[in-house]
Formats: C-alpha cells, structure tokens, sequence
C-alpha cells in the first residue's frame, strides 16, 4: 500500500483536478495542500475525510487504494475480512466515540 501523501497525488491527477482547485475545494491554500502530497505534512482525520468527500468515495477506499475494499478475489466466502482502526483519543473524547458506536449501553457492552 502506498504512503497517503502518495495516494492523495495519484487520484488527483487521475481525476484531472489542479492543487489549487483541490485546495479551494477542501477549504485549504495551495501550498498546505502541496505540503500534504509532498508528504511534509502529516494527514488528519478531517483532512483524509474532505478529500473522500471531495472524490465521492469512502475513506477505506482512499486508504486501500487502488484496491477496492472488499472481498478479494479467490477467497472463500466464508472468510471475513479483517480491518483493525487504531486511534489515540484522550478520554473524554474516547467516551463520546463509545457512546456514539455503542449507544448508552456502552457498560452493558464493556462489561461482557
């Protein structure tokens, strides 16, 4: 899989847009925009779900492109793909997260 910086290049080009109509497009300046593709800025969540949102896909299919995710081929149906998502949050952010994945019945859940 290729860096993001890398990706974020590949599919702009592809899609035929300009740093700066991306940039204009995700409400950043050119040269921040350069930055990230040029890999001197790390991506944050909201910058990773703008350009989704930009290109009309999902932020797994940016992440695993230019596969697309989801059962590869050869593989028997009965295997479920895996995905494991790791993100650092302080812990009133963490509740929040927990509470909106799991509802109020996040003890209940926890506690199992």
């Amino acid at each position: 899989m290729a860096p993001l910086n890398e990706t974020f290049k590949k599919i702009r080009e592809i899609k035929g847009i300009s740093q700066i109509e991306l940039a204009e497009r995700m409400k950043k300046t050119q040269s921040a925009y350069a930055r990230i593709e040029l890999g001197k800025t790390k991506i944050d969540f909201e910058t990773l779900e703008r350009f989704a949102n930009t290109f009309q896909m999902s932020i797994i299919d940016v992440i695993t492109y230019p596969e697309k995710w989801g059962p590869l081929e050869g593989r028997e149906e009965k295997e479920e793909p895996k995905v494991t998502l790791q993100i650092e949050l302080n812990k009133a952010k963490k509740d929040q997260v927990l509470k909106l994945a799991f509802g109020e019945n996040i003890l209940e859940i926890l506690n199992k």
